[in-house]
């Protein structure tokens, strides 16, 4: 009985605590951090706190998931969130905010999900682990997932692994996703869009470009390695799909390509990776500038080493008076001096 008494005692003076905690929390709060529960927090416009010092407050006082109140937010500063390492969750309201200008630098996270949010600057990532976007329209803006020159195995600390990114929209971005260091990630049932006036080789999809790291060293392998890129749609007009440099044993599968001018290209360091049932359409028609090589769906370069190519199918189904111009110019060019693995219906050129 007296146990009983005990119980239901420490069970109402810890409730009358968390209770205390909580009203604490709301009381220290700004105006633009609304409690909706002990962990839960809803965002709202204030002019004297900006969206950065919201966010940053919201973490520090314990908020594990964190909502953004939808309209246009202007964000004048950098947005930084850096040292979490406990689940967090930022979304946006039943209609995705936008949240328009600066950077947003995600430095040292673990456990974080972004989403349902329309974004209009770039996200930067360094040193971070199992973090997840989904259902973001990123409007002329990217990921970056930075990497950094080291002589020391030690002093190898940025990395990014057990990234996902899946259905996001990127619109008339430069680079949609560009990857320094990216490991063990899944980019997956993302678009990539947009239509610019004429080709540009630096607009690219996927950039894994792995050139920025020492990579003379047996153990490190590339530092984008074991990334699955799979049921992806590139819509963007005159641009190249995905771009492969200095990265190892990456499986792109599964996605389709309308209006690149180039759908794939491998280059120096691109060794071991399986590209697997591509949908290539149809190039684009739009004038090449002087900037852009010939059109094709699949390039190989000089260092491209042991790639595998498979199954993947290109539909020829250029309108006519396109079609004479290109018509040997529109399956693979291959300048790796036949180092890679073809085993598909492709039409190898061999320059």
């Amino acid at each position: 009985m007296g146990i009983s008494r005990n119980w239901n005692v420490f069970l109402i003076a810890s409730v009358l605590l968390l209770a205390f905690v909580h009203n604490l929390a709301a009381i220290d709060s700004p105006k633009s951090i609304v409690f909706l529960s002990p962990q839960e927090c809803l965002l709202q416009k204030d002019p004297s706190t900006s969206l950065a010092s919201s966010l940053k407050i919201a973490v520090e006082l314990g908020c594990k998931s964190i909502r953004i109140a939808a309209g246009e937010w202007q964000v004048n500063e950098t947005i930084l969130l850096e040292n979490i390492s406990s689940p967090v969750s930022i979304h946006g309201d039943t209609i995705a905010p936008v949240i328009q200008g600066r950077l947003i630098v995600i430095r040292r996270v673990k456990n974080l999900t972004l989403e349902n949010l329309t974004l209009e600057g770039n996200i930067e990532m360094e040193q971070t682990e199992d973090i997840t976007f989904r259902d973001i329209l990123f409007d002329r803006g990217g990921l970056f997932l930075t990497g950094k020159k080291c002589n020391q195995p030690n002093e190898c600390t940025s990395f990014n692994r057990g990234i996902r990114v899946e259905g996001c929209t990127f619109e008339n971005s430069i680079r949609g996703i560009r990857a320094e260091r990216m490991e063990n990630s899944v980019i997956q049932n993302n678009r990539f869009k947009g239509n610019p006036v004429t080709c540009s080789p630096e607009t690219v999809g996927i950039d894994l470009d792995g050139s920025s790291e020492d990579l003379d060293r047996l153990l490190e392998l590339g530092h984008n390695k074991g990334n699955l890129i799979v049921q992806n749609s590139f819509e963007q007009d005159s641009s190249i799909g995905i771009r492969v440099r200095d990265s190892w044993a990456n499986t792109i599968r599964d996605n389709h390509f309308k209006r690149s001018y180039r759908a794939m290209e491998f280059h120096q360091g691109a060794r071991h990776n399986q590209v697997l049932q591509s949908y290539i359409t149809y190039l684009s028609q739009q004038l090449t500038s002087g900037a852009c090589a010939a059109p094709c769906a699949i390039y190989v370069g000089p260092g491209s080493v042991n790639n595998i190519f498979w199954n993947n199918f290109f539909e020829q189904n250029f309108e006519l008076q396109f079609l004479e111009t290109n018509r040997n110019r529109t399956f693979v060019i291959d300048e790796s001096g036949e180092q890679n693995v073809f085993r598909s219906d492709f039409q190898k050129i061999n320059r």
